[in-house]
């Protein structure tokens, strides 16, 4: 059986930064571990079923004005990742993506919050 993983990067670091913290923190204070988190999503496809295998992890993030960042090209890279991206904008006081491109590499279930904590880390933001 084929298994596609979807992962929403802003509830993701918004969910990770609350299981370390408490407090949803800025993303630029929290630090994802991008080899960590695939393979922990990759894992809990294999632990699924016994039939089970990675089809594809669909990784959907929003991208800044001046184009995608160092992890975003990265995931743009990783096996069995399809990066898809939209355009981060401003609306009413909070931040939307809105579709805009995809990156491909070249070659589940939802994601539980046990593999959080080991895939981040947060860093103390100077004031």
């Amino acid at each position: 059986m084929r298994t596609a993983v979807f992962v929403d990067a802003g509830y993701l670091y918004s969910a990770g930064s609350k299981l370390l913290s408490g407090n949803a923190l800025p993303r630029s204070s929290v630090r994802l571990d991008l080899d960590a988190a695939l393979k922990a999503l990759r894992d809990a496809v294999d632990a699924s079923s016994p039939f089970a295998s990675l089809l594809r992890i669909y990784w959907y993030d929003g991208m800044p004005r001046t184009g995608p960042t160092a992890e975003q090209q990265a995931l743009a890279d990783a096996d069995d990742v399809k990066l898809r991206l939209g355009v981060i904008a401003y609306k009413e006081d909070r931040k939307v993506s809105t579709p805009s491109s995809s990156l491909t590499s070249s070659n589940s279930r939802a994601t539980t919050p046990s593999l959080m904590p080991s895939c981040f880390q947060a860093t103390k933001m100077s004031e």
